[in-house]
This record gives structure tokens, sequence and C-alpha cells, in this order.
């Protein structure tokens, strides 16, 4: 922790003191070019991918209301699972139109908290449209209430109370937020996006950096990581924490993840073609040997988090240290994306870093 708040300290030195160094890093390099890329061949795709999912999630749905039968729950089972992983894609784009209506808190707030969940059922309240709700919907609370037991067993849980009506909440207010946030990708927001060059605290890439290193260090890696094997509890393992818990993908979301931000860092969007991004900008000032460093980081992240087993739940009951080796390597990674690359392009971090490192 020492370390990084150091090295946090000369990053802010450097940025305060050194206008003049930013004003060259940015004639060296086209930002307007690089953001148009990434809004247009990367964010945008990603975001139709999600929606087109959810769209796919509630025909399912509805096919499975029509039917309370154990092929649709098969059928809709599935269909979360491929919108759960398409949230993958954007979730660390906590900015502009997503910061704009929480889509995170909205979306993937876990662990679920499934005694309110029964209540809500039970009592028959499905507003969850308020800020204490965010615990009790969104993926998190689907998966609880899609995978919590085997497939007969829930189906016909959905034949009795108000399971249904719930679920029809959960669907609507996921429909309406993944909507919202694709329309306005698609309409007024990329002007803003892609002029808003520079690198201080109110530019594009200020704000994306920022906001990517907050998604990747307290949601990423801590969150799908570090908070369920124990690295936030002293060593006492908390696997009831995981990620999709329930349905047991959270390692396939977390590679998942990993694979997105990295895209975004190479400028690789859905048709797989590198276009303009981060590692283009880094070699443009001369700070090849860093870019160097990141990808192979990247890569042995990778590397790391394919070697888990799935569940993780059972892999981090079964093998914690395995699964401590790779937060480990998630966390090199943090170095030089929240330190070396924000200091090499004169970007300040301005969130606040509330964990032990």
């Amino acid at each position: 922790m020492k370390n990084l708040i150091i090295l946090i300290v000369i990053s802010v030195l450097l940025y305060s003191c050194d206008d003049d160094k930013k004003d060259d890093i940015s004639a060296n390099f086209n930002q307007a070019e690089m953001l148009t890329n990434l809004s247009q061949e990367v964010f945008i795709p990603n975001y139709i991918a999600l929606n087109e999912s959810v769209i796919q999630l509630d025909t399912k749905w509805q096919s499975f209301k029509g039917a309370l039968d154990s092929t649709t729950m098969e059928e809709l089972r599935a269909a979360f699972e491929v919108a759960y992983t398409k949230y993958q894609l954007v979730n660390y784009l906590e900015f502009g139109p997503a910061a704009n209506i929480s889509l995170r808190n909205n979306t993937n707030t876990f662990p679920t908290d499934t005694s309110k969940i029964k209540t809500n059922i039970r009592d028959g309240i499905y507003n969850v449209n308020t800020l204490s709700s965010y615990t009790v919907k969104g993926f998190p609370a689907m998966d609880y209430l899609l995978f919590e037991q085997e497939v007969n067993a829930t189906v016909t849980l959905f034949k009795k109370g108000n399971r249904v009506q719930y679920m029809d909440a959960l669907m609507a207010d996921l429909k309406v937020n993944t909507e919202t946030v694709l329309n306005e990708w698609k309409t007024s927001y990329p002007t803003t996006f892609n002029t808003k060059t520079g690198s201080d605290v109110g530019s594009s890439i200020g704000i994306l950096v920022n906001a990517w290193n907050q998604h990747y260090e307290r949601n990423f890696r801590d969150g799908k990581i570090g908070i369920p094997v124990g690295i936030r509890s002293l060593g006492v393992t908390l696997p009831e924490k995981c990620e999709a818990v329930y349905s047991g993908i959270s390692t396939s979301l977390s590679i998942e993840n990993l694979e997105a931000m990295e895209k975004m860092y190479l400028g690789v969007g859905q048709d797989g073609i590198n276009r303009k991004s981060f590692d283009d900008y880094l070699i443009a000032i001369n700070a090849a040997e860093l870019d160097n460093d990141i990808k192979n980081q990247f890569s042995i992240a990778h590397s790391k988090l394919q070697e888990l087993g799935s569940p993780l739940s059972e892999e981090i009951k079964n093998d914690q240290a395995k699964v401590q080796s790779a937060y480990q390597e998630l966390q090199k990674l943090i170095l030089l994306i929240k330190i070396e690359l924000p200091s090499r392009l004169g970007i300040l971090i301005t969130y606040q870093d509330n964990d032990g490192d």
C-alpha cells in the first residue's frame, strides 16, 4: 500500500508540474481519431450487443411465462448467460450515459440480497426503481431466481406465489436501463465524447482512464476475485460473494471482462480489427516499452484466469492458493494502467482508493 501511495503522489506531482509536457503529448497524437474509433467501433457495438442480448432474454422470458415448463426454462437460462456475458463488454464504461443512470449499480450489484428478494416476492413488492433496490435487481437477482435450484424445481417455484411478477419487474428494469444508455451513445453523446480532447480531468481520455481503472480495481480485481478469495478478509474465504454464484459462470464472466478491457486498450472492436487506441498512443510518445509491459501482463493475467476452474466458488474452496495467484497477476496490471500509463499520458487519477493494497 505504501509503495502504491508513493507512486500516486509522484504521479500527481508530475501531472501538476509539467503542463508543457502534456501539451507535447497531445500534439504528438490524434486523440480525436482515437476517441472516435473507441466510441464508434468499440463502445457502441458492444452496447448494441448487450441490448440485443437483453431483448433476446426478454423473448425467452415471455416464452417461459407462457409455457412454464423445463424446456423453456433451459432456453431462458441459456439466454440469461449470454446477456450476462455481453454485459461484461461494457461494465467498465461507467461514465456519461451509464453514470447518469448508475447502470452498474442497477445491473450488477452482487452479492444479491436473497432474503429481501424472498420478502418482496412474498409481499408482492415489485418496485425496483429505488436506491435501496440495487441488491434485489439486475443480473445477480435473476441469477438467484433462475438458478437457485435445479430446472424442474425452479419451474415449480415460478408456478406459485409472485415470482413471475417479480421477474417481470426485473426484466422491464433491465430493458429500460440498457436501452437508455445505448440510445444516448447512438445519438448525442458521441459528439461530446469524441471532441473532448486533452488530458485534464474533464477530457474524455481522462474520464475513460479513471472509469476503466476504478472498475478494474474495485469491481473486477476485488469484486470478482479478491473479496471472494479472502484478500479483504484476512484470508477468510467468502465464496458466496462470487459474481453469478448460482449459475456458476463467474470464472467465464471474469475472463470475458478482462478480454473486453484489453480489447479497449488495443482498440479492437466487434469486427476484430485493431484500430487506434492507448497502445498506439503510448508508441506515439516513445513509450513502446510500457505498451509491451501492459500487453504482456494482460496475457499473463488472462492465462491465470483461464487456469481457474468453474464455478469459481468451488475453486476457492478447493484451491485458494491458485485463485490468490491469479489475483496477484491481476494486481500487477494495476501498477501499469493506474500509475505508469496515466503518468506518461499526463492524466490525473481522481477517484479515491479505499482498499488495502
